[in-house]
């Protein structure tokens, strides 16, 4: 027998250990199972029997109407291919340690059917919302020489991303616009790849700037590169990511179209310059659906729903938005709908106000309630953006659309604050709805918010008696200048304008969290000054709105479940009266 070299025997002592080791593990993991329940699809197989921490795999198939929307098992991904009848859906759990059975929760599908001269793409996705966000598939529609701008359904133009209306099935049109010939820009190499606008050497009112000039990608529009124009549109390129100080001087532009790559900007990049209507196309994912700033597209999809019907329309900040029973009120004046728009208060309100104006009706009813502890954006109520307010239109930027932008301020150094801000956070999906989480951001298994923008996560009393001490409210009149309440009415006229019935009703706080400075002197002195000069029909005082702390959850002024209940009764006696009903 020919003897065997060490360096053989070792490699085969080496692969038997493996071997062992290997074996060993096999027998020592153990199997778990995991089932899927029966549903409205089929599958080659419903179970599989694997390791422990294994991701399990299934090939589910559903007719083409029907989506996957969510699962019993929270860490599962999906990855889907359709023909024109099917859904083949493959359906993974992740990182599995116990067996279990899993539901499915399908929906029906809504088919939106995006196409343009040449191309027709049909897609179906899950109804999470009131209106459904539109797809911002630059890839497919992408036309060269031209700028992808939005979809158009009958006359209504929706930004790509934005929401759009659906009944039954939805058809969008691509709208494009022709890029300007590069021969009317001076330009300037930055890199190998991108350049600058330097220069329009135009004079055309209608101008879309290109994305690629010499196959270089336009990034920047340089200082002092529009001057003296008045230009009816204009439309920044998709690969636009600076707007140099001074780039728009002194000119006046109807409409301005750009995307959200856009990151460095400030309102110093438009000097001088009077912009009327803005409209932004999003090329980026979402990142504030999961908090409750991604309720307010919700909010408004519900006003816009009712905007032809009676209604009630309860606007505030957080106090609004734990502070009403809408199911309730809606029970009791059947003539009215219900709308709960409150989301929060340090926010400017001007533009919220603005927002509700383009959809009332001079038979509706609206419930302010401004909040002590936010004067300067609950009382004095300036044309003003800030970042905040772009943060809750970021799941359908089309609200901006509806604004006067011409009588407001601060609204580009608000957007780049705004990018600053999303750059850090969890990018989302448009699919995903804000009801499916806390207010901590948490997942919960039944909806935080109804259909009137309530939030009906269950909030215990708070039996301690305590202040959480979160904020502190000033019911003092010295916090409120004349030009203040001046402000504040300015504002309302909006809804004035439109014979929408007024009322104030205080908001609702802990009466052991007010400032130091606020007693019942104070207190009652400034009840009268705000019912003399505020031209709203008050419906309650503030001895009423200073609440027991036993009432309250969280903080000092988002009212427990039951103090809800309270508040919302109050208010409907309020409403049962001076509605003659």
């Amino acid at each position: 027998m020919k003897s065997i070299k060490k360096s053989s025997f070792k490699y085969l002592l080496l692969a038997v250990v493996s071997f062992v080791i290997v074996a060993c593990h096999n027998v020592n993991t153990p199997k778990i199972k995991v089932m899927l329940e029966d549903g409205e699809y089929t599958t080659n197989m419903n179970t599989l029997v694997l390791d422990k921490g294994s991701d399990f795999t299934f090939n589910v198939v559903l007719d083409i109407n029907k989506i996957i929307v969510d699962t019993s098992y929270d860490n599962y991904s999906i990855s889907e291919s359709l023909t024109d009848t099917k859904r083949f859906d493959t359906l993974t759990f992740h990182n599995v340690n116990y067996p279990m059975v899993v539901s499915l929760s399908i929906n029906d599908a809504v088919k939106i059917t995006y196409q343009n001269d040449e191309i027709t793409k049909d897609e179906y996705v899950n109804k999470t919302h009131e209106r459904i966000n539109t797809n911002n598939d630059y890839a497919t529609f992408d036309k060269s020489g031209y700028a992808l701008v939005g979809w158009k359904n009958n006359n209504d133009i929706i930004s790509l991303g934005s929401r759009a209306t659906v009944n039954e099935n939805l058809s969008l049109e691509a709208i494009y616009q022709k890029e300007t010939d590069t021969s009317l820009f001076e330009y300037e190499n930055i890199d190998n790849t991108r350049l600058k606008i330097k220069k329009y050497l135009g004079s055309d009112s209608d101008i879309t700037i290109p994305q690629l000039i010499n196959d270089y990608q336009v990034i920047q529009i340089d200082n002092n590169a529009f001057n003296n124009l008045d230009i009816d549109q204009i439309v920044l390129p998709r690969t636009l990511s600076i707007v140099s100080d001074n780039a728009f001087n002194n000119c006046h532009i109807n409409n301005l179209i750009f995307y959200d790559n856009l990151s460095t900007v400030s309102d110093a990049s438009f000097n001088d310059t009077i912009i009327d209507h803005i409209r932004i196309n999003a090329c980026k994912e979402p990142t504030y659906i999961k908090s409750y700033f991604g309720t307010y597209a919700d909010k408004v999809d519900r006003l816009i729903s009712i905007k032809d019907k009676k209604k009630i329309i309860l606007y505030s900040g957080s106090s609004t938005r734990f502070g009403f029973d809408s199911e309730l009120i809606d029970k009791t004046f059947l003539d009215y709908e219900v709308v709960n728009i409150g989301v929060f208060a340090y926010t400017v309100s001007y533009p919220q106000v603005e927002v509700i104006s383009n959809y009332v009706n001079k038979e509706d009813v609206l419930i302010a309630s401004p909040e002590f502890d936010a004067i300067e954006q609950q009382i004095n109520l300036l044309p003003k953006f800030d970042k905040d307010f772009i943060a809750m239109c970021e799941a359908n930027y089309d609200i901006l659309s509806i604004l006067d932008f011409n009588k407001y301020q601060n609204f580009f150094s608000s957007f780049k604050e705004y990018q600053s801000n999303r750059n850090h956070l969890e990018k989302c999906s448009y699919i995903d709805s804000p009801n499916k989480y806390d207010e901590d951001g948490n997942q919960v298994t039944s909806p935080s918010y109804n259909r009137y923008g309530d939030y009906v996560v269950y909030r215990k009393n708070n039996e301690e008696l305590k202040s959480f001490g979160v904020k502190r409210a000033f019911y003092n009149k010295k916090y409120f200048p004349i030009e203040y309440i001046d402000n504040f009415n300015n504002c309302f006229a909006l809804l004035n304008d439109k014979k929408v019935s007024l009322y104030y009703d205080y908001s609702p706080r802990m009466d052991i969290s007010i400032s130091d400075d606020s007693d019942s002197e104070t207190i009652n002195e400034l009840d009268i000054y705000l019912k003399e000069n505020i031209k709203m029909q008050f419906i309650s005082s503030t001895s009423i709105s200073l609440m027991s702390p036993l009432y309250f959850y969280g903080t000092d002024n988002h009212l427990s479940t039951e103090g809800v209940n309270i508040r919302t009764k109050r208010v409907i006696n309020e409403l049962l009266f001076v509605l003659n009903v």
